[in-house]
């Protein structure tokens, strides 16, 4: 299948989120699932070419202390609606029919499940966080 222009061409990562410059590059399902998960890694404001990219985890520039996740009392409505927009605005992603968020104040872990209807297929996966 031909790649259009939109569509997610990258580096692959490997297991540590490293760049594996020996293998090929991702495109499909596999460069979406791969452009969602760089997306909420992103701390919004890191990324000098678009500051508004990201998840607001931290309080910084154009971060504001309440848009803030981290270092905050727990809010499903808020960390929800940063992910939601995070994973919606990837190439190719047209929904997002589940979207699991479960905070462990024990450990105090943030961890975030998602299946995510792409123009490639269903993708699905997960990422923990520990505050």
């Amino acid at each position: 299948m031909a790649n259009l222009i939109t569509d997610s061409i990258d580096l692959p990562l490997d297991a540590d989120g490293d760049l594996d410059v020996f293998a090929p590059l991702t495109s499909g399902l596999a460069g979406v699932a791969q452009s969602v998960r760089v997306r909420l890694l992103l701390f919004k404001g890191e990324w000098f070419a678009n500051l508004d990219a990201g998840i607001p985890y931290l309080p910084r520039d154009g971060v504001t202390e309440s848009e803030a996740i981290l270092g905050q009392r727990f809010s499903d409505t808020k960390i929800r609606a940063a992910f939601r927009t995070a994973i919606l605005s990837a190439p190719s992603v047209t929904s997002l029919p589940r979207l699991d968020v479960t905070f462990d104040a024990a450990t105090r872990t943030l961890r975030v499940s998602w299946r995510a209807i792409t123009t490639f297929g269903d993708t699905t996966d997960s990422l923990e966080l520990a505050t």
